[in-house]
Parts: C-alpha cells; structure tokens; sequence
C-alpha cells in the first residue's frame, strides 16, 4: 500500500488540476488569442482575418500546432484540458529530474506540491500560454542533460537534442538551452553532442523557411529591437535602461512568489528563498551542472527582455528549478530544513483560501466560464471581479454581434485586432498611437471602426481615439453594461463618413 501511495496522490492531484482548469474561456492574455488563430490557420481556416493575424504574430508555432488537436483551434474546453495536461506532464517530469539530482521521495513530492500549488502556478495553468509546453520540453531537456555527459553511449545526447529543438520552436527563450548545449558539447568533446546540436537547430530552421513561404513577417530579434531602442534615448542608455526596469519587474514578480496579495512578512520570505535560490545557483554552476548553465542563460535573457509586463510569465518556466537551488542551500541547516516548510505553509495558506472561496464564487456566476481566468483571481475585493466577468462577457458578445453588422470583406478599426479576428472573423487594424500628431493621424484604411472602454498600456483612456474622430464617425451600436443612457458604455461601433 506505500507503494502505491504516492501513484495515487499523482492521479487524484491531477484530477483537481483538470477540473480546475476546465474552462472556455481565452483568458487575459492576447498571445492566447494569437496561438489559438494560428492553431485555426495550421488547421485549415483560411480566411482573410485569421490569415492577416497569423502573418504579423512573431510567436513559435509548437504551441499552436498542439492546439490543432483541440478541433483545430475551436475548441475552448480542449485547448485548456491539451494545456493543463502539458503542465502535469512538466509535474512529473520535475519529480524524476529531482530523483536524478538524489533528493529523497517526500523531498521530491513537497516541492513538486509547493510549485505546483503556488499561487502563480495556480493562475498560468488557466490561461492558454505556451510555459507549460515549453517547461516540460526544457526539463526533458535537462534529465537528458544530466545523464549525457557521464554516459559512454550517444542516444542521452540524442534525446537532448531533439528536447531542445522542440523547445526552441515552442519559445525563444529556449535558445538558453541551445547555449548550454553547446558549452557541456564543448566540454565533452563527444561527436554525438555534433548531432545533437543539428538536431536542436534543424526545428528552427525548418520553421524559418516556412515561415517564409507562408509570408510570415518578424519574429522575436525584429520585435527586440524595435521594443528596445524605438524612444530617443541613445542605444547604450536604452539598453541600461531596460536592464534596470526589468530588474525591477523581476524583482517584484519574486517578492509577490507567496501570495495574490502579499503582507511583508510573506515578501520578507519570498525575498529569504530568493537569496537562498541565488546562492544555491552559484554552487550548482561551480561544478559545472547543466541546469545551472541553463538557468545563468535563462535569467540573463529574461533580464535583456523589454517586457516588464510580462516578468512573472518569464519568471514562471524556470521557478522548479529555483525552488530547488533554494532548498538545496536550506536543506544544509537542520534548524532551517525543520522551520521553513511550516513557515512555507503559514504563508501559504491565506492565497489557497482566497482562490478557494473566489473559485466558489466564480461558478455562481451567470457565465462561470469568465472566472475560470487568472484576471478573476487578480482582483482583491469579489464585487471589483464580477464587474469585470460581466464587462468582458459584453464585450465577447459585442465582438460576436459584430458579423451581423460588418460584412465579411471590410476591415474594422480596434484596439485588439486579434480578438476581433477570434471572435468575429472579421479582419481588424490597430488604431495610430496616442503619440501620433494631429496632421499624421490618419483613419483611411477601414470604413469601420468599433471603440471600447477596456484600455491597453499603451492607449490609457476609455473609447480611444473619440476625441479625434469627431465630426467623421457616424455610430451605429452601443453596448452597455445595464439599461439607460447613464449606464457603462463598453462598446461603440460606427462607420466613417464620406468613405
């Protein structure tokens, strides 16, 4: 019966993640509405909007071809069940990779439980991202890693390599293990490293060549740059720039590690295993070891990143292995390996009652499936996350209603052209930046337009641009979120006059 013990404590756990997970909903995230329109143009779809969205998307495509099984894109509830079946993939691939470093059977399982209840780990496995893909593929890549360089025989190499080339195709961020392939190659001196590494570009270059037969424009360097160095400043100040605000961005993801909503004394133990996580990457690179190669590569391209918005999503893949460079420094101190797994689980416990009752509260909702999101759980007070359910139920509504109005054949003006894409099938253009002068703001590519009260980051203020286009735009519906002309606008849509 022991033996089976932790078998069945795998089975009923991930049992509670799909039903937690299961969901047909996106999500928060625009990538999720990009890897599901690419996943319908892999599949088939053809039409022009999905087409023109597909062209300009810059993300990998190992993501959206594994969605392809989810009817091709279209299915919500399958795309959600293939994603959190990658993450409990990652889970047990985890829990061997720490056998292979010689942790004992309940060490291993409390830090597979710890990362895997995390509040952070809670909230990506409800969104349709490509982490949990990718984090199965890089720790494949690692448990390869970590026997090849001691064995006499080629086919651990082999194994990496096609890991790694998986994982490259998956996200660019890969490249780290594409980097510490080619140190541990060096190092060994081994032919089979030769073919590993082929086998670790050959995905890459594959998906560069159809990329280009399919006119699919850009991709993460062109977008790097462009992000990086499009202000005044010049290159080298940028750079310092950038370095410091993602730093920062990092820095904050970390101390926000332990809860949704964190006290200081929860950040003050974030900041603790932090500390203990730097330490233990230290030791595990003066001997040498793959992860810790990796993990150098990883943290370094994450920092040259310029995305501060999206710091616990970089930070994210690569928590297993910081969670355990921190108990390996831990793990040395008895005092220490007694007291921090209860002050884990103190710490721990406010966020697992909160997603609790906030879960229980989600599937009182008229439409449960706008709580099965990570937004649902963003906000603090319950009253501030039903407005936002029901808001962004209207919206997805509006963007539906819209192909009764739009014909097939225009275009529509729109601050998130790809959900327009997803959820009207009608092809969408951004509207000019804020920053846009006067004389250089032009609206003469689409005869349509349709403005909302969401904002982004970079359009702040609710129905951007109306302040512009008045006197141009003749408007034809208007959703609200009640009854009356002093309700909530959350849509207008209208046309241009004298097109």
């Amino acid at each position: 019966m022991t033996r089976l013990r932790a078998p069945l404590l795998m089975v009923l756990g991930s049992a509670c993640y799909l039903f937690f997970t299961w969901s047909g909903a996106v999500g928060g995230e625009l990538d999720a509405v990009s890897y599901l329109l690419m996943a319908r143009y892999f599949a088939g779809d053809a039409s022009a909007a999905v087409a023109a969205e597909v062209q300009r998307s810059i993300l990998p495509p190992l993501y959206p071809l594994l969605l392809t099984l989810a009817d091709g894109g279209r299915s919500l509830v399958g795309a959600h069940v293939l994603t959190t079946l990658s993450l409990l993939c990652a889970l047990f691939l985890y829990h061997a990779w720490l056998r292979q470093q010689g942790l004992c059977r309940w060490q291993r399982v409390a830090l597979v439980a710890l990362f895997a209840s995390l509040p952070i780990t809670l909230g990506f496995s409800l969104e349709l991202l490509s982490e949990s893909f990718y984090m199965a593929l890089s720790l494949a890549a690692l448990l390869s890693l970590g026997h090849a360089p001691e064995a006499r025989a080629g086919h651990w190499w082999i194994r990496a390599g096609l890991a790694i080339g998986l994982a490259m195709v998956c996200r660019s961020v890969g490249l780290a293990l594409v980097l510490s392939l080619l140190v541990l190659g060096l190092r060994s001196k081994s032919r089979a490293c030769v073919s590993a590494f082929f086998l670790a570009a050959m995905p890459t270059l594959a998906w560069w060549v159809a990329k280009a037969a399919q006119g699919i424009d850009g991709g993460y360097a062109s977008a790097f740059v462009a992000r990086l160095f499009d202000g005044d400043q010049a290159p080298v100040f940028a750079l310092i720039s950038n370095l410091q605000r993602q730093a920062e961005a990092l820095l904050n993801a970390w101390l926000n590690l332990l809860g949704l909503f964190p006290e200081w004394p929860q950040q003050l133990l974030a900041a603790s295993l932090g500390l203990a996580s730097c330490l233990g990457l230290g030791l595990r690179l003066r001997k040498g070891q793959p992860d810790a190669l990796y993990g150098l590569f990883y943290l370094g391209m994450v920092l040259a990143w310029p995305y501060p918005r999206h710091a616990e999503r970089l930070l994210w893949p690569l928590l297993p292995l910081l969670l355990f460079y921190a108990w390996s420094v831990i793990a040395r101190f008895t005092w220490l390996r007694r007291l921090v797994p209860g002050l884990l689980l103190v710490a721990l416990l406010p966020a697992w009652l909160f997603i609790a009752e906030r879960w229980w509260a989600g599937h009182q909702l008229a439409s449960p499936d706008y709580a099965q999101t990570r937004r649902w759980y963003s906000r603090a007070a319950l009253a501030d996350a039903r407005e936002d359910a029901r808001r962004r139920a209207l919206f997805v509504q509006a963007m539906v209603a819209l192909k009764d109005t739009v014909p097939p054949e225009a275009c529509v003006y729109f601050l998130r052209p790809r959900e327009l894409a997803l959820y009207a099938d009608r092809r969408g253009l951004d509207f000019p930046l804020p920053a846009v002068p006067d004389a250089a703001f032009r609206l003469d590519q689409c005869d349509w337009a349709m403005l909302t009260s969401f904002t982004t980051h970079y359009a702040p203020q609710p129905l951007y641009p109306i302040e512009r286009m008045r006197g141009q735009f003749k408007v034809v519906s208007v959703v609200r979120d009640g009854v009356g002309e002093d309700a909530p606008i959350i849509t207008v849509l209208g046309r241009f006059l004298q097109r």
